[in-house]
């Protein structure tokens, strides 16, 4: 899952036939956010599946479109940009790409959209208060980021994530949560970054389970 916060709210183009999220539509408020991506998953996954069983291209394409927008809106960049190559396959009614990539994408799609429900179920609030290490649940997604690239080894991403955490630290406890996790990342040892994460996680009282990484 490739997070970036800048393209939170962002949209664009115009949607193609079916496409259930209209153009400029996407909501502002962070839970309702999370909340309309678990609904237009829910709606647009099977529905994606049944186009391509039937060939109905023009309805495929309408279906990666909102899935496409979707994953914007929770900045899963990696998500959004392969959901938007199957949208140009369905118009171009190009079945064998479909075929090939589909199954792909609604894996992808499966344990974010569990993580993202757990979020919503745990009632995180928007922005953290007082000395906790985190403002809000977009850095919390940004953290399952980290331990995806972690857990797969992939030392770019994380190098490049990591550069990206002044944004957590906005207080001395943040300072010291990045400090930490610098240090293990810096010795590339993974497994002790991902139980650091995990641990800070349960200490500050969000911690959900399966769909986090």
């Amino acid at each position: 899952m490739e997070v970036d916060n800048g393209n939170l709210g962002e949209n664009r183009g115009e949607s193609p036939e079916g496409g259930l999220w209209p153009a400029g539509d996407f909501p502002e408020d962070c839970k309702t956010a999370l909340a309309h991506f678990c609904s237009i998953v829910d709606t647009c996954a099977p529905r994606l599946k049944a186009a391509m069983d039937v060939l109905d291209y023009p309805r495929y394409a309408g279906m990666a479109w909102s899935l496409e927008q979707a994953a914007r809106s929770i900045g899963a960049e990696d998500l959004a940009a392969l959901a938007e190559r199957l949208l140009v396959a369905g118009k171009h009614g190009n079945g064998d790409f479909i075929k090939e990539e589909t199954e792909k994408l609604l894996d992808g799609f499966t344990p974010l959209r569990s993580f993202v429900s757990a979020l919503l179920a745990a009632d995180i609030p928007e922005t953290s208060g007082g000395d906790s290490p985190f403002m809000g649940v977009y850095d919390i997604l940004e953290l399952a980021d980290m331990k995806e690239a972690l857990f797969n080894m992939d030392t770019r991403k994380v190098n490049r994530l990591l550069e990206s955490y002044g944004t957590l630290a906005l207080n001395i406890k943040g300072m010291e949560f990045v400090r930490e996790l610098e240090k293990y990342i810096y010795l590339f040892d993974y497994n002790k970054a991902i139980a650091y994460i995990d641990a800070t996680l349960d200490k500050e009282g969000r911690s959900w389970g399966e769909g986090e990484a």
